[in-house]
């Protein structure tokens, strides 16, 4: 049985998603964070499910009520964070001083080590391409670039692919870094930031463009939140506009790559990507023996470190999961596939509390000692949540590589500051302080 436009159900989630942003606003400070972005986030995606764009197998009302319990739980988690945080349960975290915020002596420094580790593996990774099917496939061939990345030589392009991604994370603090220091920062980050953008662009990969581009949205959001306890209106219009050349970029790759969902392409196909991963979930609650072999993928840098360590007796993690029917075949399943296929239904009602705790640890972080790096992780972890609605990316290997990577770098550049002067006393650097 299909599923049916529901106005009573579109009314109810969307109040459910404005009580928990709200809840977020009041408790947190901000709309954008864990509570309020994982509530917003989720119920939204079920209003949209229930209006009817297109016609998805129907939930059963166990199903339903596990996304929504789930959803609820995670909240509870960001409860118990602020509670154990040390602040009460009714008041709200005081705004960020922006001269307060650290790292920005070193982050200038470690935006340039980022952007030549992008360049030199977006070379590379070009360079493959080009010896397995030809440069010109980016524009000849989309279909066969992205076969190519997902399942053939390119899904392991050694070195120069794991280079390659660290310009994400060189997009997003070069766009932080900016953020903090205003008209103060030198006009040649700008050029980083044009630059590191048009190096990704070429990629058949929604998820690379996606990933970059929510996380700016969320860390500069985050910075003004924390700075005066509101958004800055211009800034948002300006990433709002950003977005939707995504959404521009994303149809026309879904079009290029013959992704179509229905003959109504277009918004149908972005919500595709939103609400299809539900009934998923519950095709694959109700046949899991398809979905066996995948490796531990809940934890997955873990099991990447000991499938390292121990090849043969440990299985790779494999986030590429196969394809079912909702009735059109989709390959997403939510964050929850991996908890409920590796610990059964405790852990898919676990896994959100235990992410919600430590979401809410992590923001409210900032507030006490701020620092760009943690406003990086916010914001990447914070995608994450905007991703959880088809993959579990809390455990992905890149996600913990980049903030494991950036912090060694940093913490480097620091003591390689800190060494030269280690004997004698300085004031603040003039260029340093921020009005």
């Amino acid at each position: 049985m299909l599923v049916e436009p529901n106005p009573v159900a579109i009314i109810f989630f969307l109040v459910l998603a404005a009580l928990s942003m709200k809840l977020s606003k009041d408790l947190l400070g901000s709309w954008l964070a864990a509570p309020g972005l994982f509530g917003g986030v989720w119920f939204i995606s079920l209003a949209v499910f229930y209006s009817g764009i297109v016609s998805y197998y129907a939930l059963r009302p166990k199903t339903l009520g596990v996304f929504v319990v789930t959803t609820v739980v995670f909240i509870c988690g960001c409860l118990l964070g602020k509670a154990l945080y040390g602040l009460p349960i009714a008041r709200t975290i005081k705004p960020i001083d922006r001269s307060s915020i650290e790292g920005l002596q070193h982050a200038d420094r470690l935006i340039y080590v980022l952007f030549l580790i992008g360049v030199w593996g977006t070379l590379s990774y070009y360079l493959l391409m080009h010896q397995v099917i030809g440069i010109d496939s980016l524009w000849r061939d989309p279909i066969l670039v992205r076969y190519e990345e997902v399942y053939g030589r390119l899904r392991n392009a050694g070195w120069g692919g794991v280079a390659r991604s660290f310009a994400i994370p060189c997009f997003i603090l070069c766009s932080l870094y900016l953020k903090i220091r205003g008209s103060k920062a030198p006009r040649r980050f700008w050029a980083i930031l044009i630059v590191t953008f048009l190096l990704l662009l070429p990629s058949s990969g929604r998820t690379t463009m996606g990933t970059m581009l929510v996380a700016t949205f969320l860390g500069i959001q985050y910075v003004d939140m924390g700075r005066r306890g509101r958004m800055s209106y211009k800034h948002t219009a300006l990433i709002a506009g950003v977005i939707l050349l995504f959404v521009g970029y994303f149809l026309l790759t879904t079009n290029l790559l013959s992704k179509s969902v229905s003959d109504r392409a277009g918004i149908a196909d972005l919500s595709f990507y939103l609400v299809s991963g539900f009934p998923a979930f519950q095709q694959m609650v109700l046949f899991p023996q398809g979905y066996e072999g995948s490796g531990h993928i809940t934890f997955g840098v873990i099991t990447r470190i000991l499938y390292a360590l121990d090849p043969e007796n440990v299985i790779k993690p494999d986030y590429v999961r196969p394809f079912t029917t909702v009735p059109f075949p989709t390959n997403i399943y939510t964050y929850l596939d991996s908890a409920f296929l590796e610990y059964g239904w405790i852990g898919v009602f676990i896994l959100p509390f235990i992410l919600g705790l430590a979401l809410t640890l992590l923001y409210l972080s900032l507030n006490k000692k701020p620092s760009i790096l943690k406003f990086f992780m916010n914001a990447l972890l914070g995608t994450c949540i905007v991703q959880s609605l088809g993959v579990n990316r809390f455990g992905a290997t890149d996600i913990w590589m980049w903030m494991v990577v950036l912090a060694i770098i940093q913490t480097a550049l620091k003591l390689g500051f800190r060494l030269p002067c280690s004997n004698r006393m300085h004031g603040p650097d003039p260029d340093m302080r921020m009005s």
